[in-house]
């Protein structure tokens, strides 16, 4: 992100993504839009994200995959 920039009208992420720091999501205008390709499983699937009363509300757009990016990877949790 370029925080000194923002706030943003759109951002765009041009890789996978499971998660969506929330350091870039603040960087976004309210009314804005995101684009991201959240690589959870396969397929995975572009969303467009609207930023509304401080939350980001996703729509799936169509299937896509992406090799994750990183530092938006999902944090490994033990799971027993």
């Amino acid at each position: 992100g370029a925080p000194k920039y923002g706030p943003f009208d759109i951002v765009t992420i041009q890789g996978g993504v499971a998660i969506v720091p929330d350091a870039l999501a603040m960087q976004l205008r309210e009314g804005g839009r995101m684009a991201c390709i959240f690589s959870e499983g396969v397929p995975g699937e572009c969303r467009i994200g609207l930023k509304k009363n401080g939350t980001i509300s996703w729509t799936s757009s169509f299937n896509a995959h992406a090799p994750v990016l990183k530092g938006f990877e999902r944090e490994q949790e033990f799971v027993f």
